[in-house]
């Protein structure tokens, strides 16, 4: 195994559209207050057009808004995670500006004094956080030293642990966790390393294979065990969102597409079951992404968010608030321009 190419593709972001999975496997509630985030209490509108020098732009949607989070001095700025009372928000950032499989690092985000604290849980060359529980105690991601492996840090008891499985002999990670310390793992496959997923409990792995699935990129787990994510026939096929409800020791998958789109990814479902994502409005899986949307049931009408001013959103979950978090970035950037 080439591990040198391995490495640079595990680290580009793991939400990409259909046909560039391969190359970046990584790289909701009632609507709140605006009071709930001040009205200029990051990045304004005004400001966000200065970013266009920025690769990549964190936001936070509160259901009436986004509100942009720049880390000082970095090029892309990531939030994989808000709390509940949205004070506090984690996520990862990186220097490079030109390369999307740029390894990126951890930090910890006040929300209210827009403090950033960066964070290294893991000692290896590249590491990569992925999600966070609701309770942002358990931080999820993937990294890369000798082999490939998923960590999850334990923020409350400051520990960290390293996750392989011999069914994973390409290499894992670790995308999500709930409160309950419940796993979201996925598997690398060879020759073409496609994404096999897996519920992890204690040391019990649960297969989750939407029917008809040939790659599938788990993304969010609720404290019920209601999952959520992204599958496709194969890497080069369009993708589908899809919810697990547990029925026992199994699971009964759903599968949900936005009416017209080329492509749907669900990246987060919370205890309310309020699901977020995103669509492809294309024809072709070289067009971008498309807005965000959220959902209150898999038979409800989408809200749709457009951050607009020629930029696309990409959603990383949704908080058990409500808020929608990710990043944006310039449509341009987004084709590879």
């Amino acid at each position: 195994m080439n591990r040198e190419r391995v490495a640079a593709e595990v680290a580009a972001p793991l939400l990409a559209t259909a046909a560039q999975v391969t190359e970046q496997l990584l790289n909701g509630i009632d609507v709140l207050q605006e009071e709930r985030l001040e009205t200029e209490p990051d990045m304004g509108n005004a400001a966000l057009e200065n970013a266009k020098t920025l690769r990549r732009v964190g936001f936070i949607h509160d259901g009436q808004r986004f509100h942009y989070f720049v880390m000082p001095d970095k090029q892309s700025t990531v939030i994989v995670g808000v709390s509940a009372d949205g004070k506090t928000a984690v996520g990862w950032y990186s220097d490079a500006r030109d390369d999307p499989r740029e390894p990126g690092k951890s930090f910890a985000l006040d929300i209210t004094t827009k403090t950033f604290t960066p964070v290294d849980p893991v000692s290896a060359p590249i590491a990569v956080t992925r999600g966070a529980s609701f309770d942002l105690r358990y931080i999820t991601g993937i990294a890369v030293d000798q082999d490939i492996f998923g960590f999850v840090w334990d923020r409350t008891a400051q520990t960290v642990q390293e996750i392989r499985r011999d069914t994973c002999q390409a290499g894992l990670g670790v995308s999500r966790a709930n409160d309950r310390g419940d796993l979201l793992v996925y598997c690398f496959v060879a020759p073409d390393f496609h994404l096999d997923a897996y519920l992890m409990q204690g040391d019990t792995l649960t297969p989750l294979q939407p029917p008809g699935a040939g790659h599938v990129s788990p993304l969010g787990i609720n404290n019920t065990g209601w999952v959520a994510g992204i599958w496709q026939t194969a890497l080069d096929q369009p993708s589908h969102g899809f919810i697990g409800e547990p029925r026992g020791a199994d699971y009964q998958f759903t599968s949900y597409d936005i009416p017209g789109a080329f492509a749907t990814q669900l990246s987060g479902i919370n205890d309310s079951g309020e699901v977020a994502g995103n669509f492809t409005d294309g024809d072709d899986n070289s067009r971008t992404l498309g807005p965000i949307f959220k959902l209150s049931g898999v038979g409800a009408t989408p809200e749709v968010f457009d951050p607009g001013q020629g930029y696309v959103a990409v959603s990383w979950g949704i908080a058990n608030n409500g808020w929608i978090h990710g990043y944006v970035e310039l449509a341009t950037v987004n084709e590879g321009g």
